[in-house]
């Protein structure tokens, strides 16, 4: 693992290919603030959508039970190891897994850092991540909530229902705008 804790994959949202760097451990996919480390707010996205489960061996999706399903290359899943290249939909929102390797991983690349107040500052760079902390012992399905393990999300703000395409540019440009606003 590195020393940063980065692990070698990231999620690719969208078709326009908005990146978010994934750490190792776990992130809940949703509309909820407070349990969600990734936030969409959709009506066809369930408050606690998805687990992604991040370790050394592999990377594991998992439904929470939401309404609407999590969909894996197509297919309506429960939980299912996803692999490099592996395109994922949550409610309007489509992710792509991607690997880097691990000497990317291991190089020391920039994280974006996300505030408390759930904005993301001022950087260079399109890369997020969060303190995640593993959670295999764990009886518990969900993580810690954000507040309570890093105080730390990642929200996407209110995202309109329509054609995939057209929310798949809502989170785009959102990503891109809380990524580059000015840190006053």
């Amino acid at each position: 693992m590195s020393k940063s804790g980065l692990s070698p994959y990231q999620l690719e949202i969208g078709r326009k290919g908005s990146q978010v760097r994934l750490r190792y451990g776990d992130a809940v996919i949703g509309r909820h603030p407070k349990e969600c480390q990734i936030i969409l707010n959709q009506s066809s996205i369930s408050r606690t959508h998805c687990l992604l489960r991040v370790t050394r061996e592999d990377v594991i999706l998992k439904d929470l039970g939401s309404t609407n399903g999590t969909y894996l290359n197509g297919r309506r899943i429960e939980e299912e190891v996803i692999v490099d290249g592996d395109c994922f939909r949550v409610g309007r929102a489509i992710f792509r897994l991607a690997y880097l390797g691990q000497a990317e991983a291991q190089a020391g690349i920039p994280v974006c850092p996300v505030s408390s107040s759930a904005e993301i500052k001022a950087s260079e760079t399109q890369e997020f991540s969060t303190q995640i902390p593993s959670r295999m012992e764990s009886e518990s399905p969900l993580p810690n909530p954000p507040e309570e393990t890093f105080g730390e999300t990642f929200d996407l703000g209110e995202i309109p229902d329509g054609e995939p395409d057209d929310a798949d540019d809502v989170i785009h440009d959102r990503l891109l705008d809380m990524l580059f606003e000015d840190d006053d």
